[in-house]
């Protein structure tokens, strides 16, 4: 039978109970004594009451088998949703040969998306076409629910947006001074694009979800772009079931393994810096065949401790050791002692440049991790550089409104990312002018496809004067 104690998630197995002694015991009294072979004998009840009967009899055998605490032989314990003890990791200085598999899997952007694309701004609507629609929603939904007519729609928008990327590389004081008369501040393509007090009602009702819906103890500190960070999820990457991680990993390895748990099982190479690593973080990615390397901080738990001390190696020395689970953990001294871990990498060495102090650069030997790290590192870093070259940095007493533009400026730089891979790649400041002039022109193509219509609806008999 299963029983539990006080510990919800601590199960014990004893002697199992058949379905037939349940139903002998809700069929016959306690105090009646039945042989097993007339207990095997029992007739089943016929489906219709079968749910009933066999409730009764779960109720019956617990109240008659109250839960107890069997001997130590009887209990088999499951393993609680937490982290594994740590392993008996023996280091050692070793010769290792790590054998990487080919990445077979398709790599890039799906293309097909972006078949019809011929310009930046087709590129970037791709991406913001799902967030257009909830913007467009929500805004016009505040503006109801405070007694006022907004009728944003969807080319005004656009227009909206490219006006706020176009005032981030040609910079005002302030958004307003876009349409100062003076002649030392007045943008003449802002004026003709749109009139400063719709723009200024278009931002002053700018919102991404329903604040009538806002739970009173709401948790959520994003509720208020929530819509939006979703729709961009999903639109940057391919949508998959997530399952949340109940461990007692630490911050920067939850981030990895959250990050990381979509591509587990495909031969992936992560890097990451000594904020995130560690040595059990490493064994865990290795056993989902997902390869991952980094700096690490000398302190970490599990890292071997019979390496060589700093004053004894000299600049361009190295020394190393492999756990048992093949774990490489390396000392390379540069200007510093830096500390590098490694769950693919061999003990092979590569030749890199260095500068000295008086400037030149010279030949240094250091251990192939040092080199593929600093090959593949600093990708997150060079995405804030293309984000904070021409950001819309625009001041708000709304604190969500930063994390509104800064979403739209990731957005872009995707964008970015994806013309340079599927076509010509041109300059930031090239795409990011180009990306608003296309947009700023959204409005005026609509007006002119509505003057046509209406012009055409419009068509009759003249009236003139007979």
């Amino acid at each position: 039978m299963l029983t539990t104690t006080d510990d919800p998630l601590e199960y014990r197995f004893r002697k199992p109970i058949t379905a037939r002694y349940l139903l002998y015991r809700a069929t016959f009294p306690k105090n009646l004594s039945v042989s097993d072979d007339e207990v095997e004998n029992i007739q089943l009840p016929s489906p219709r009451g079968f749910d009933q009967v066999f409730e009764r009899a779960l109720e019956n055998i617990s109240t008659e088998f109250p839960p107890s605490s069997p001997s130590r032989e009887d209990e088999l314990e499951c393993p609680k949703n937490q982290r594994l003890p740590e392993p008996n990791r023996k280091w050692k200085k070793r010769d290792l040969d790590t054998i990487i598999p080919e990445y077979v899997l398709d790599t890039g952007v799906v293309e097909d998306d972006f078949a019809h694309c011929s310009t930046p701004t087709d590129i970037f609507l791709v991406l913001i076409e799902d967030i257009i629609d909830i913007d467009i929603v929500y805004q016009n939904l505040y503006a109801i629910q405070r007694d006022k007519v907004l009728n944003l729609k969807k080319e005004e928008l656009l227009t909206f947006i490219g006006m706020n990327f176009f005032m981030g590389y040609n910079t005002r004081p302030a958004w307003r001074d876009h349409y100062s008369s003076a002649p030392d501040l007045n943008n003449a393509l802002i004026c003709k694009t749109m009139p400063r007090d719709r723009f200024a009602i278009i931002l002053s009702h700018l919102h991404c979800n329903d604040n009538s819906q806002m739970p009173k103890d709401c948790k959520d500190k994003l509720y208020k772009i929530r819509p939006m960070i979703d729709a961009l999820n999903k639109k940057f990457q391919e949508e998959k079931t997530k399952t949340e991680l109940k461990t007692d990993y630490g911050l920067g390895e939850k981030v990895v393994l959250e990050l990381t748990e979509q591509d587990w099982g495909k031969g992936k190479i992560v890097y990451f810096d000594n904020f995130f690593s560690s040595v059990a973080l490493l064994e865990k990615l290795k056993t989902e065949n997902t390869y991952a390397s980094g700096t690490i901080r000398s302190n970490r738990k599990g890292l071997a401790g019979n390496m060589l001390a700093d004053s004894k190696i000299k600049r361009g020395d190295s020394d190393d050791r492999f756990s048992n689970l093949d774990i490489g953990y390396w000392k390379w001294k540069d200007n510093k002692v830096v500390h590098l871990v490694s769950n693919f990498h061999e003990n092979e060495t590569a030749i890199v440049s260095r500068k000295v102090k008086n400037g030149s650069k010279s030949a240094t030997t250091c251990p192939i991790v040092v080199k593929d790290y600093n090959s593949y590192m600093g990708g997150v870093d060079t995405a804030d550089r293309l984000r904070a070259i021409y950001c819309i940095d625009r001041k708000s007493p709304k604190w969500w409104h930063r994390l509104f533009w800064g979403l739209l400026d990731v957005t872009f730089v995707n964008s970015f990312v994806i013309r340079g891979l599927i076509m010509k790649q041109t300059t930031v400041k090239d795409f990011r002018s180009s990306v608003p002039q296309g947009l700023m022109t959204m409005k005026d193509a609509s007006q002119k496809r509505k003057t046509s219509t209406d012009s055409t609806a419009k068509a009759g008999p003249s009236k003139r004067r007979l």
